[in-house]
């Protein structure tokens, strides 16, 4: 989604907690750093203005307690329980995380219901087992900031990646250590999330997310063979489309991301697109990193052109995608754990 900035309107209990120190210090603050502490907020997901001015902790309890704001673990309206936030599991360890956000119940309102129907047929088809699947879910394993802790043997891969979407200016390793208490403690959020015993994610990527920077991430992370999408078609399409920097909300990031601050002098930036690059690289390696079977891609070329939004998919958008699917052999990847 690319609305206004990165606002939220759910936080985990330790989000929250950061979130009311920053109101209480932005009260006695003097101009400047009130600005600094507004970009602190904004990153967290949190915008001063979506609610009013002259805002204090206490004033976010308020907001809490009618119900604008939800604390995640919460006992009851403004009473929060002193719990920590959930750990990341290491490289190698199956996933066996609870969702961090309620996941959205199976339902045919969402633009991708037509595909993610079709995946649940061919899964039910090859494995003979019901495909449950649901929307645009959170899962507190993928993570918008990578750890060391999380990713040790792709570590250095993440680093390449990385250090090649900035343009060799900063190293992964010095933004996390420089911006340790200023980076996104948040996470990020699946298209379709297939659950047990399938256990995949399945992306559906459009026009915006072919560019020079996702050129970048494929050229320089070595075990795309074993992912389920369809490389040389990503490949191509990456090489046809130069995004140039812009004002605009998807080129430009409206909160403060340590990993992509502005490149550039002037309001013209290209730092949103940057982050999106890597944020797909990291929704394609995670999975493998934590048990979990392949990322599944698929791209509007695929489906003829469409994204799904003013016009929905047809019959003849969904078998090219089953085509696509099958031909490639992608669910012959996919492991059914006992």
């Amino acid at each position: 989604m690319e609305s206004k900035g990165m606002s939220n309107n759910a936080f985990t209990y330790s989000i929250a907690m950061q979130i009311k120190k920053l109101l209480d210090e932005r009260l006695s603050a003097d101009r400047i750093r009130k600005k600094s502490i507004r970009a602190k907020l904004r990153g967290l997901g949190f915008y001063i203005s979506d609610y009013f001015n002259g805002f204090s902790s206490h004033d976010f309890d308020k907001l809490v307690e009618t119900g604008k704001i939800t604390v995640i673990g919460q006992c009851g309206a403004g009473q929060v329980p002193p719990i920590p936030p959930p750990q990341l599991p290491k490289v190698g360890g199956e996933a066996k995380s609870v969702d961090t956000k309620q996941d959205h119940e199976t339902n045919d309102g969402n633009k991708l219901f037509p595909l993610a129907k079709m995946i649940a047929g061919l899964l039910e088809e090859k494995f003979g087992i019901a495909a449950n699947y649901k929307f645009e879910v959170i899962k507190n394993w993928l993570p918008n900031t990578p750890t060391r802790s999380q990713f040790e043997e792709r570590w250095k891969d993440i680093e390449t990646v990385y250090y090649q979407l900035v343009d060799r200016k900063w190293t992964l390793e010095s933004r996390l250590k420089e911006f340790k208490d200023d980076l996104n403690a948040n996470f990020q959020k699946i298209d379709v999330w297939y659950a047990e015993p399938y256990q995949f994610i399945f992306e559906f990527d459009e026009c915006q997310h072919f560019n020079q920077f996702r050129l970048a991430t494929l050229e320089h992370y070595p075990y795309y063979s074993k992912h389920s999408f369809d490389f040389e078609q990503y490949r191509v399409l990456s090489t046809q489309k130069v995004v140039n920097p812009s004002t605009f909300g998807f080129q430009k990031l409206r909160s403060f991301d340590p990993l992509f601050p502005e490149m550039y002098d002037g309001e013209k930036q290209d730092n949103r697109v940057r982050q999106r690059a890597f944020r797909d690289f990291m929704k394609d390696i995670t999975p493998n990193s934590v048990g979990l079977n392949p990322t599944i891609r698929l791209s509007y070329k695929t489906t003829n052109g469409k994204n799904g939004k003013k016009v929905g998919f047809n019959s003849s958008d969904v078998e090219a995608a089953r085509q696509l699917i099958q031909s490639k052999g992608w669910l012959d990847r996919i492991v059914i754990k006992d």
